[in-house]
């Protein structure tokens, strides 16, 4: 019986710790701002990364239209956040000729992604009761995940 509890002890002392809802949240995000990075580069179109309080969306512009690529999980008690660099919120108006509109108090912020596959620094926090969690987009054009 003592043999037996000391395997459990040990298995459970070396069991990896369950993911929490931020760093899940985190984790699929930078997947995806790494896949739009990509399309954008294959595809040669802009791609735009919107962040809202509640949830995140990647679209893409063609034919003068933006449609969803891939849209992050709502996720309740879940907080994001964006912040990203003052020269490259217009990028965006000027990669797709949209007219540049001053935008609503709790718009998205809008990140931009040209064709070549760059976008400005950005850094994107994931809160939860118990953490918080950073994607950021490093000047090197790496998109890092950490704990904050």
């Amino acid at each position: 019986m003592a043999i037996l509890a000391l395997a459990a002890t040990i298995v459970i002392v070396n069991a990896p710790a369950r993911q929490g809802a931020a760093q899940a949240a985190a984790a699929d995000f930078a997947d995806a701002v790494r896949a739009a990075v990509d399309d954008a580069v294959v595809a040669g179109r802009v791609q735009r990364i919107e962040v809202t309080p509640e949830r995140w969306r990647i679209s893409e512009f063609a034919d003068r239209e933006w449609s969803a690529v891939r849209e992050g999980d709502r996720v309740t008690g879940l907080g994001l956040t964006a912040e990203l660099e003052e020269a490259a919120k217009s990028n965006l108006s000027a990669l797709t000729g949209e007219r540049g509109e001053r935008p609503e108090r709790n718009a998205p912020t809008m990140i931009a992604v040209d064709p070549f596959g760059d976008a400005p620094t950005f850094t994107v926090r994931f809160r939860d009761q118990r953490e918080s969690w950073i994607v950021r987009r490093e000047d090197s054009g790496a998109i890092a995940v950490g704990r904050e």
